[in-house]
């Protein structure tokens, strides 16, 4: 049986290596290709996406668009569960926790608002 300090030292390390892993710079823009599809670009003006430009799939391009803030809320939301009541977190560790889950909550909720719009 693992100790509580055992468990949060794994998910620290889990935590990590999700961390490490990089996408394509944000923000990411999508726009009708004028040949029938909808592109994907990253912030350097690079294709990471490509959709079709039927009408259903405006919803999946803004999907698509919407994903590096989506997964910024989910890796603020892990860490906030991760630092809140840690033994060895201190009281600045936890504001800036929470202080990212805010924003990125706020960005992400945005968002998705976007998406009905789509």
């Amino acid at each position: 049986v693992r100790s509580k300090r055992q468990l949060c030292s794994a998910l620290v390390a889990h935590n990590k290596r999700t961390e490490d892993m990089k996408i394509a710079p944000t923000p990411w823009n999508a726009a009708h290709d004028g040949h029938g599809g909808i592109c994907l670009d990253d912030a350097e003006g690079r294709q990471i996406g490509f959709v079709s430009a039927r009408p259903e799939q405006d919803a999946h391009a803004a999907l698509l668009k919407a994903a590096p803030l989506l997964l910024a809320y989910y890796r603020a939301s892990k860490n906030l569960v991760m630092t809140l009541g840690h033994p060895d977190a201190t009281a600045q560790d936890e504001q800036e926790a929470e202080a990212t889950y805010e924003a990125a909550s706020s960005a992400a909720a945005a968002a998705v608002g976007a998406l009905g719009a789509a």
